[in-house]
C-alpha cells in the first residue's frame, strides 16, 4: 500500500521556504493477467490522509524536500551537521504555481497536478519531479501507464518511502560511492548497504555515499543512513526512483551547472575533506602480518638500501600476542619494545600504522569489562551479540554508547603516545540490522557506523598528534571529512586493479578527493 499525493496548496512561508498540503490518494497492488502473464499494477484505493512537505532553500543553489508517513519532518544527522541556509528565497503563488526563487536556481512546483521542476537562473529545466498522474510524458494518469509500478512519486507506506525524477535522453548519472562496476550509474540498480566485499571487482561495496550527479547540471543526496535502493533507470530508462527503509524521505537537489559546482556544493552541506600531512602521500608498505620487530626492522632496511621512497610502515592484524586477537597490547616476545621501534622508525622516515578492529574477544579481560560495563551490541533476548569469525567468538563494541567509545579510545590514545600516527579502520561493515544499540536502532546504525568510527579514531590521532589521519575501509556520507580510504581487500589481478581505478573514480565523484588502493 502506497500513498502518493496528487495536489498540493502552499500552507505556510518559512524564513527558509514552504509548507506545502497535499492531497492524497492511497493505491494497493493487484495482479494483473495479460496473454499468460502475471504482473503487479496500483490501483486507485480512493483518498487517504494528506501528506505534508516541508521545502526549505539551501545556500543560493538547492533545495531541501522533507515528508514522511507521521508528518514529522524534524531530521538532524551526522552526514549534514551543518546545512547551510537559504539565502533569499521569494515564494510566490500565482495562477495555479507555487515558485521558490534563489538567485541561481528555482523550484516550481504545480499544484494541479503536482508537479516538481528545477530550473536554473537561464530558465532551463534542470530535473523533473513529476507527481503520480504527470510521471509519463502522455499524462495517461494514474489509471494508465502510471499504474505499472516503475514510479513512485513522492510516494510514502509502511517503514518506507520513495523519491521519483526523470532523466533526460542522454544524461549520464555518477556517484553513490565506492562502486567497482561501470561508474555510470544510469541503467544500474544500487542496494545502498555495507558489505564486506572479499575483492575489488563485484556490486558489493565498502562506501557507500546516498549523492549522485548528473550530467545535467544537478546532483541529488538523500540525507538517511537507513537502507536503501536506487533504481537508476534499471527498470524504466526516463526514472530514477529511490527507496529508504524509514518513514522520512529528506532529499537535497543541488544545481550546478557543472559537476564541479555540484560536488563543492554538496560538500557544503556535508563537509569538507581537511589538509593531510604531507608524509600520508607517499607510499605506505604493508602485509597480512609483519610477525616481529625483527621483520619490521629487515623491511625498513630493505626499503631504505633499494632507494624505494616510502613514508609509511603498517603493523596489521599480529601486533598482539595472538593474531587478529585484539586487545590493544603489543606482544611482549615479538614487540619487547614498541616504543623504540617506532622511534627508530620514524627516525628512518617511516611512519607507523597500527590495525585493531572494533571486535572483542571473549577471552579477553576488554571482553568481561564490557560485558560488566553494557559497552557491547545485545540481542533482543538480553544477551551479549556474539560474532563468530574464522571460528572465533566476538562481542561489537556499541559506538552509540558514549562510555563504550571512551573507554576503547582511551586504550587507542595509548597506542598512539607510544609512538603510532595512524589508525587503520577495519572491518566496519558488520553492524547488526538486527542488534539492540543503546541510543540507535540496528537499521540505522548499519551504514552510519563507518562515519562514527572514523570520526572517533580521526579525533583521537588529532588529539595526541595534531593531524587527524585513518585508513579506513568503509565511509558514507560526509566520511570526506575523516580521510583516509582505501579500497578495501582485493586480489593481485588485473581486473581487481581495473576494479580498484573505476571504484576511485566513483568515490571522487561521491565528494571524497582522498583515496588509496592496493598495488600488489
Amino acid at each position: 500500500v502506497f500513498t502518493f499525493p496528487r495536489q498540493a496548496t502552499l500552507k505556510e512561508k518559512t524564513d527558509t521556504g514552504m509548507v506545502l498540503e497535499t492531497s492524497c490518494t492511497r493505491f494497493i497492488t493487484k495482479i494483473q493477467d495479460s496473454f499468460g502473464y502475471r504482473f503487479p499494477r496500483f490501483k486507485d484505493d480512493g483518498p487517504c490522509e494528506s501528506i505534508t512537505i516541508k521545502i526549505d532553500a539551501v545556500g543560493d543553489y538547492g533545495f531541501r524536500i522533507r515528508y514522511s508517513s507521521d508528518n514529522n519532518n524534524d531530521n538532524e544527522t551526522l552526514m549534514a551537521p551543518d546545512v547551510p541556509g537559504g539565502k533569499g528565497v521569494r515564494i510566490s503563488d500565482v495562477d495555479g504555481c507555487i515558485t521558490a526563487d534563489l538567485e541561481n536556481v528555482a523550484l516550481e512546483i504545480r499544484k494541479k497536478p503536482l508537479h516538481m521542476s528545477l530550473i536554473d537562473k537561464s530558465g532551463n529545466v534542470l530535473m523533473e519531479l513529476p507527481g503520480i498522474d504527470t510521471a509519463h510524458p502522455n499524462a495517461s494518469g494514474a489509471g494508465g501507464f502510471a499504474s505499472l509500478k516503475d514510479f513512485f512519486p513522492f510516494g510514502v507506506s509502511d517503514g518506507f518511502c520513495t523519491f521519483t525524477h526523470r532523466m533526460k535522453l542522454n544524461e549520464k548519472i555518477y556517484g553513490l560511492g565506492e562502486k567497482f562496476i561501470g561508474t555510470d550509474r544510469r541503467g544500474q540498480y544500487i542496494e545502498s548497504i555495507q558489505q564486506d566485499c572479499a575483492g575489488n571487482e563485484g556490486a558489493r561495496t565498502y562506501k557507500n555515499v546516498p549523492f549522485y550527479m548528473s550530467t545535467a547540471g544537478y546532483g541529488v543526496f538523500v540525507n538517511s543512513a537507513y537502507l536503501m535502493d536506487f533504481d537508476i533507470g534499471a527498470n524504466n530508462f526516463d526514472i530514477s526512483n529511490i527507496f529508504v527503509e524509514d518513514a522520512l524521505m529528506d532529499v537535497f537537489l543541488i544545481a550546478g551547472p557543472s559537476m564541479k559546482d555540484i560536488l563543492k556544493r554538496y560538500c557544503s552541506i556535508t563537509g569538507f575533506a581537511p589538509k593531510l600531512p604531507r608524509w600520508s602521500y607517499g607510499l605506505w608498505m604493508s602485509r597480512n602480518s609483519y610477525e616481529n620487530d625483527s621483520i619490521v626492522r629487515g623491511i625498513a632496511e630493505d626499503i631504505r638500501s633499494n632507494d624505494i621512497p616510502c613514508d609509511v610502515l603498517h603493523l596489521d592484524t599480529y601486533w598482539f600476542e595472538k593474531d587478529w586477537v585484539c586487545d590493544l597490547e603489543f606482544s611482549k616476545e615479538r614487540f619487547a619494545e614498541p616504543e623504540k621501534l617506532m622511534n627508530e622508525l620514524l627516525e628512518n622516515g617511516f611512519h607507523t600504522s597500527i590495525w585493531q578492529l572494533p571486535y572483542v574477544h571473549e577471552s579477553l579481560e576488554n571482553y568481561r569489562l564490557g560485558v560488566d560495563n553494557g559497552y557491547f551490541i545485545m540481542k533482543e533476548d538480553g544477551s551479549v551479540y556474539m560474532f563468530d569469525w574464522f571460528g572465533e567468538k566476538y562481542a561489537l563494541i556499541d559506538f552509540s554508547n558514549e562510555e563504550a567509545v571512551e573507554w576503547y579510545v582511551d586504550q587507542i590514545k595509548r597506542v598512539l603516545e607510544m609512538g603510532a600516527v595512524v589508525v587503520k579502520t577495519d572491518i566496519a561493515e558488520g553492524m547488526p540490522v538486527d542488534g539492540v544499540y543503546k541510543n540507535i536502532s540496528g537499521t540505522e546504525m548499519h551504514n552510519l557506523f563507518p562515519l562514527i568510527y572514523n570520526k572517533v579514531m580521526y579525533e583521537a590521532v588529532e588529539e595526541v598528534h595534531g593531524n587527524g589521519i585513518v585508513w579506513a575501509r568503509s565511509s558514507y556520507a560526509g566520511g570526506q571529512r575523516y580521510p583516509v580510504p582505501w579500497s578495501g581487500d582485493s586480489r593481485s589481478t588485473f581486473e581487481n586493479l581495473a576494479g580498484a581505478l573505476r571504484s576511485g573514480l566513483s568515490i571522487g565523484m561521491s565528494g571524497h578527493p582522498y583515496w588509496s588502493h592496493d598495488i600488489g
